[in-house]
């Protein structure tokens, strides 16, 4: 276990962990969508609403507003 790093992006305070090379696990809180960064958490509340907020836009995609 101690070779997993857990990472977690705050969207508010823009804080980033650094990349370390260390394999990432990240969980995300209840009601928030994992983006498929696997890095970025953001609300539920904001998925599909027709504005990105996942860097990689991944909770506007087709596949996430079936």
């Amino acid at each position: 276990f101690d070779q997993l790093l857990l990472a977690r992006v705050c969207k508010f305070s823009g804080h980033t962990m650094p990349e370390t090379g260390v394999l990432q696990q990240h969980l995300c809180d209840i009601g928030e969508f994992l983006c498929h960064d696997h890095v970025t958490c953001v609300s539920e509340n904001w998925l599909c609403d027709g504005e990105p907020d996942c860097p990689d836009d991944s909770d506007e995609s087709l596949d996430t507003c079936k």
